[in-house]
C-alpha cells in the first residue's frame, strides 16, 4: 500500500468516527442516476441495513407525519437551489423514532447532498426537563394554596389571643405581670403581620391575587399612608406627589408602599422621602431613606424571601425578611421595574416604575 492509500484509508476511518460521535449520517443524491449514498452512521440512523445504493430510506423511514413537509423542503431546494434546514423525526423498522436535525443542499454537479444529526437524547431531556418544570409549578401552586389555606385558618386564634394580651395589659397587674402580657402581645402582633405576609406571597404564587384596575387618586393615597406612618413613628417622614388620578390598581400599590415605608422605618436614622412622579404613561414611586445603606453584593438577595442583612444590628428582630419579596412579586404582577440604589452609611433609594393609564378630564 503506498503512502498516500494508507493517507486516504486513515481519513476514511477517522471521518467515520468523526460522525460515529457526532450521530451525523450523511447522504447525497445522483438526480441524474437516481443513485443514493448513504454513510454508514446514516444507516444507524435509520435503523437500515446496507444493501442496493438506489434504495431511498428517507421515503421509507422518515416519518410520515414529518414527510410531506420535508418532501416540501426537498422542492423548495430543487426549485430555488437554496440550502434547508429543519427538525424531523425517523422511523426505524423496529418502530423506534430518532429525532432529527437535518440540512441539504446542491453541490452545484447534479447531486444533492445532506445530512441527517440525531438529537434524540436532547430533544427526551428538554422534554423532561419541561415536565419536571411543570410539576414543580404544580407543586408550588399546591404549597401556596396550602400556606393560604393555613395562614386563613390561623388568624381568627391569633386575633383572640392579642386581644386576650391587650385586655390582660389594662387589667391591675404587677410590673412582672403587665411586662409578660405585653411581650404576649407583640408576640402575637409579630406573628400576625407575618400570617399576613405569607398570605400574600401564597395568593400571589399560586394565581389568586389577581391586578382590579380602577380610577383613583394617588396623591390623596400617598399623603394619608405618610401621615398615618408619620403618627407612629419619631422619623420624619415626607412626600413630594407631582400626580393625581391615574387607572391602576388602588390595593396593590397601597401595599408597594406600605412595605417599602416599613423597610426605610427600619434603617432610616432621621428621614424617609417619597416621590411619586409620573412620566410616558409610567408611575415611578420613590421611597428613600437616610439609614445605613445596602452594600452591592446584597442589593440582589435582599429581595429573596426571608432574606436580612447579616451586617445590620438586631436585624432579626426587625421582622422576617419578607416585605421586599412581596414588593417584588406585585411590581412583576403589574409588569413594572424595581430599582435600587444605595451608599453603605448613607442611604437607599427604591424606585418602582409601574405603567398606567390617566383619567382625561
Amino acid at each position: 500500500m503506498t503512502e498516500l492509500s494508507r493517507t486516504n484509508s486513515c481519513s476514511c476511518q477517522r471521518l467515520k468516527q468523526a460522525e460515529k460521535i457526532a450521530k451525523l449520517g450523511y447522504w447525497e443524491l445522483d438526480t441524474k442516476t437516481k443513485t443514493f449514498y448513504w454513510s454508514d452512521e446514516a444507516f444507524r440512523i435509520f435503523g437500515a441495513k446496507p444493501q442496493n445504493l438506489r434504495q431511498n430510506l428517507i421515503k421509507k423511514h422518515v416519518y410520515k407525519p414529518d414527510f410531506e413537509q420535508y418532501k416540501q423542503q426537498l422542492q423548495k431546494l430543487i426549485i430555488h437551489q437554496q440550502p434547508i434546514s429543519g427538525n424531523i423525526r425517523i422511523q426505524q423498522p423496529n418502530g423506534h423514532i430518532v429525532h432529527c436535525l437535518y440540512n441539504a443542499q446542491t453541490d452545484g454537479f447534479g447531486k444533492i447532498v445532506g445530512t441527517f444529526q440525531d438529537v434524540s437524547a436532547q430533544v427526551i431531556a428538554h422534554q423532561e426537563l419541561k415536565q419536571a418544570q411543570t410539576e414543580a409549578e404544580e407543586a408550588n401552586k399546591a404549597k401556596s394554596y396550602f400556606l393560604a389555606q393555613a395562614s386563613h385558618d390561623l388568624r381568627q386564634p391569633l386575633q383572640a389571643i392579642q386581644l386576650f394580651a391587650d385586655h390582660l395589659c389594662n387589667e391591675s397587674l404587677t410590673p412582672e405581670q403587665y411586662l409578660i402580657a405585653a411581650k404576649i402581645s407583640a408576640s402575637a402582633c409579630n406573628l400576625s403581620k407575618l400570617l399576613n405576609c405569607i398570605l400574600d406571597i401564597s395568593k400571589i404564587d399560586s394565581g389568586g391575587m389577581k391586578p382590579h384596575f380602577e380610577n383613583f387618586n394617588i396623591k390623596q393615597l400617598v399623603e394619608n399612608i405618610c401621615q398615618e406612618q408619620q403618627q407612629f413613628s419619631s422619623l420624619s417622614i415626607k412626600s413630594k406627589i407631582n400626580a393625581e388620578v391615574i387607572i391602576s390598581d388602588n390595593l396593590l400599590i397601597e401595599r408597594i408602599i406600605r412595605n417599602l415605608l416599613s423597610n426605610a422605618q427600619k434603617y432610616a436614622h432621621s428621614s424617609i422621602l417619597v416621590t411619586i412622579n409620573t412620566q410616558n404613561e409610567h408611575l415611578i414611586i420613590r421611597v428613600i431613606d437616610d439609614g445605613c445603606g445596602i452594600d452591592v453584593a446584597e442589593q440582589e438577595k435582599i429581595f429573596a424571601d426571608f432574606y436580612q442583612s447579616k451586617d445590620i444590628p438586631d436585624n432579626r428582630n426587625q421582622g422576617a425578611g419578607l416585605g421586599l419579596g412581596i414588593v417584588k412579586r406585585i411590581v412583576k404582577m403589574l409588569n413594572g421595574d424595581i430599582r435600587l440604589k444605595s451608599r453603605p452609611n448613607c442611604y437607599s433609594a427604591f424606585q418602582i416604575t409601574l405603567p398606567i393609564k390617566f383619567v382625561h378630564r
